[in-house]
């Protein structure tokens, strides 16, 4: 799988390393809506062993590429 991420994906100063190595163990929380359509949010433990939230479109087995829109520390939703 590729992953592909936007510039709001950085706003939390996340690198993309980080969210790749949260992705390999992530699960699927929840699916919200946005006006890109279905946006499935995910969360995953990095190599650093910090819990992250991941926001991905296009997140079917139908595309080779995911286009992640979010990452943020899971603890910031606390």
């Amino acid at each position: 799988m590729r992953f592909r991420f936007t510039r709001s994906s950085r706003k939390h100063k996340i690198g993309r390393e980080h969210a790749r190595a949260a992705m390999l163990n992530a699960v699927w929380v929840e699916t919200r809506h946005s006006d890109l359509g279905p946006v499935g949010i995910f969360v995953g433990t990095d190599d650093r062993g910090l819990e992250l939230e991941i926001g991905v479109v296009g997140a079917n087995e139908t595309v080779d590429m995911w286009i992640v829109l979010h990452v943020m520390p899971r603890n910031f939703r606390d």
